[in-house]
């Protein structure tokens, strides 16, 4: 996707993550996103495009979030449900007071101060609670960086990573060693019920159900293609193919 570019929502906050990527001369538009703050196109699996969106916000602004439920009550539900990959990106280093485990946020002069909204200070523990809930309940992706700098860098790596390959051609991350039902479990995806009941079918199997879900665009279309068309993809002779064709025939006759 050469022609993608990097979606920067242009209000107070977002804009300063902008201006620095734009410094950087990356393929930035300024504009008005209606959730999150920066939002590209990337490569899907099947060969679809996918939406990721992300929200950036410095750590202070995060506990802000807790104690006034901004965030789940109304950008959370937003970044759901327009984006199929939403992530939060949170930008500041963090610990636990070493006496009472107070949460703390390291100064980019090095010196550590208590975190507070207000007159309120948070446990180590609420905070790093309240990700993992966001993550395992909420299902949004939890990103850490230490400065702006390292932010952008954060923004520029998930751009490359969505559009530089294709989705099927991201491997070398994965345990291949444990065979197909293990590669399948580590895709953050769940593949396409076509996909899904194609490798099922004899001869075809989870790898070229991918090339399988590309040929058809439907679970109709493809119960009804004949075996010229099954034979014209990459790794299906005409003997799977006629397996194939039989096996969904006798889907067919039997829903009748």
């Amino acid at each position: 996707m050469s022609s993608a570019r990097i979606q920067v929502d242009d209000r107070a906050g977002s804009d300063r993550l902008g201006r620095y990527l734009k410094a950087k001369r990356q393929p930035v538009e300024l504009c008005r996103l209606p959730y999150g703050d920066v939002a590209f196109q990337g490569n899907g699996p099947e060969g679809r495009p996918i939406s990721v969106g992300v929200e950036y916000k410095i750590v202070t602004d995060a506990l802000a979030c807790i104690q006034d439920g901004r965030f789940a009550g109304h950008q959370l539900p937003g970044l759901l449900s327009t984006y199929e990959i939403p992530i939060l990106l949170i930008e500041g280093i963090t610990r636990p007071d070493p006496k009472d485990g107070l949460l703390q946020i390291r100064h980019a002069r090095g010196f550590w101060y208590a975190a507070k909204t207000g007159r309120n200070q948070f446990m180590y523990r609420d905070y790093q609670h309240w990700l993992m809930t966001l993550t395992f309940k909420a299902g949004i992706r939890i990103l850490l960086s230490s400065d702006i700098s390292d932010s952008a860098a954060t923004i520029v790596s998930l751009f490359t990573w969505f559009t530089a390959k294709d989705w099927a051609d991201h491997k070398s991350h994965l345990a291949l060693a444990g065979g197909p039902d293990l590669r399948d479990a580590a895709i953050l995806i769940r593949p396409s019920i076509l996909r899904r009941v194609a490798a099922e079918l004899p001869g075809i199997g989870f790898d070229r159900s991918a090339l399988v879900a590309r040929k058809f665009r439907s679970i109709q279309e493809m119960s009804m293609a004949g075996e010229e068309e099954w034979s014209s993809i990459p790794g299906i002779g005409p003997k799977t193919a006629k397996a194939v064709c039989a096996a969904l025939s006798g889907v067919n006759n039997n829903g009748r």
